[in-house]
């Protein structure tokens, strides 16, 4: 199969990596590819804050086999927008305007009720406020969810006699699944809320802000919350429906609901973030960095340092049928190690579909890398996802 190789600084010798591990790695991506568990894969990899590694091999659309995907293919990186999130929050907290204490009531009045009231910014990003998990997380959950009450909402919206969108109001309709700081339960909708936070105590749009104080000075350019003509003739295309709207938005065509239009209301700081590999690795490089990149600073490395540590301890996880007794994680950063091979207090994020930034300070290593699932996955492929973090990591030397 044939791998179309991306720009580099260094070669994988000069960085200290065995350059048969990135053959390796492509020959996993292939045989992923031939088995119908991926639709395509690609990696950017870079160490010292110099790239040596970058390649990308299968198909940029589902239906075309001719058509291959390249480095620094756009798609949507899901969670790893949760990081981006966090580091607004980091700016915010370092400015003052924030304490990670901050209960949420005190910025959004909807949290001043019962179960709700006692939530501070910590636990949602430790994934420790107990509320209602994403629909999967769970077995039970079925329709009593935040997704499913709130698109109950919208559908019998009327501006005219409901008054202003509140989005929370509907949500919170039904009472968190746990107390604070009981158990790990992920949520992207905390992070929603996080957005929200940071568009009320900045009184701008959250996506700007982040987009304005972090993608911008870093010169990421192909990062952003809403696509481009341009970035979405370049996007991956996995299925029909994201051919339908990417062919729109190509087009100028504008085929968005009334429904579609309120969902848009809400933050998409839970995994609405646009990138590339590319963008991504230089991202990766700044965190890597404690918040700097070469004279861009973005946040100060005691305040990097600080959401970087792990701060979880003694938390059980049951979500996704784990049953973990002591779940790893800092401020907004996932730190778990159970399947991984990289260093003691390195920090990540994955994204659902799928994808994953990693950094290592310990080897001066970031490696992000997209592996969209084909038919054959299920939804997703812990061998696409656990494997190949563990063959870039057995290249250091």
């Amino acid at each position: 199969m044939n791998v179309i190789k991306g720009k580099t600084h260094i070669s994988p010798a000069e960085a200290g990596y065995e350059p048969s591990q990135i053959t390796a790695l492509e020959q996993h991506f292939a045989r992923l590819i031939d088995a119908g568990i991926l639709q395509a894969g690609e990696y950017a990899l870079a160490r010292h804050g110099k790239t040596f590694a970058r390649g990308a091999l299968g198909r940029l659309k589902y239906d075309d086999a001719e058509e291959a995907l390249v480095p620094d293919t756009p798609f949507g990186v899901a969670s790893i927008t949760k990081i981006f999130v966090t580091v607004a929050i980091m700016k915010l907290v370092e400015t003052g305007t924030l304490s990670v204490y901050s209960k949420l009531k005190d910025i959004c009045p909807e949290f001043d009720r019962a179960g709700y009231d006692e939530i501070t910014i910590y636990h949602l990003l430790t994934h420790t406020s107990g509320l209602v998990p994403d629909p999967g997380g769970f077995p039970d959950i079925g329709e009593q969810n935040y997704y499913a009450l709130i698109a109950k909402y919208i559908d019998g919206y009327d501006a005219a006699t409901d008054g202003a969108f509140n989005w929370l109001d509907a949500a919170f309709q039904i009472p968190p699944r746990r107390e604070p700081d009981v158990e790990w339960i992920y949520s992207s909708f905390g992070f929603s809320i996080l957005g929200e936070v940071i568009s009320r105590i900045t009184q701008t749009d959250c996506h700007r802000f982040i987009l304005d104080t972090i993608a911008k000075p870093l010169g990421l350019k192909d990062t952003m919350f809403k696509l481009t003509p341009e970035l979405a003739r370049r996007h991956i295309v996995k299925n029909k429906e994201a051919k339908e709207w990417l062919d729109a938005i190509v087009s100028g065509t504008d085929i968005r609901t009334k429904a579609d239009k309120l969902w848009e209301m809400i933050p998409q700081t839970g995994g609405g973030l646009t990138s590339t590999l590319g963008d991504l690795l230089v991202f990766g490089n700044m965190c890597l960095n404690m918040g700097r990149l070469g004279d861009v600073r973005i946040v100060g490395r005691k305040t990097f340092e600080h959401f970087t540590t792990r701060t979880l301890y003694n938390v059980p996880q049951y979500m996704w049928g784990a049953k973990i007794k002591d779940r790893a994680y800092g401020l907004g950063f996932d730190m778990k190690r159970m399947e991984y091979t990289y260093s003691p207090g390195s920090f990540f994020h994955e994204g659902a579909g799928g994808c994953a930034l990693l950094m290592d300070p310990t080897e001066g290593m970031v490696a992000t890398y997209h592996v969209p699932f084909g038919e054959k996955a299920g939804g997703w492929s812990a061998e696409a996802v656990y494997n190949t973090q563990n063959i870039i990591w057995g290249g250091i030397k």
